[in-house]
């Protein structure tokens, strides 16, 4: 199919935002204690981590992840970005809704 790919990039998405909310609000948090907040699994909280640190939006402590100073106008940068995605697949959901055409 061809939205597969974008359905699984935006699950991704999904849970990065979740886990990097988790920190903001609640740093400095453990692996174990987000999955159990999020009911995200261990190793799905885990590769999250690993992303947002290698994106600089969180960083590892002693009692847990914590976030950097960037991560708040980063986060503010992805929704105004889900904002403009919402847009397009509006536009392409009002394609469908034409009759359709033959070349």
């Amino acid at each position: 199919m061809l939205t597969r790919r974008i359905q699984h990039e935006l699950e991704l998405l999904k849970r990065h935002i979740i886990i990097l909310k988790k920190v903001m609000g609640c740093g400095p948090i453990g692996i174990m204690k987000l999955s159990l907040e999020t009911g995200i699994p261990d190793h799905l909280v885990r590769y999250s981590l690993r992303v947002l640190e290698q994106q600089g939006l969180i960083a590892p402590s002693t009692q847990g992840a914590i976030a950097t100073k960037s991560a708040e106008v980063a986060y503010s940068e992805f929704m105004a970005e889900l904002e403009k995605i919402s847009e397009i697949t509006e536009e392409i959901k009002t394609i469908g809704l034409g009759p359709a055409t033959s070349p």
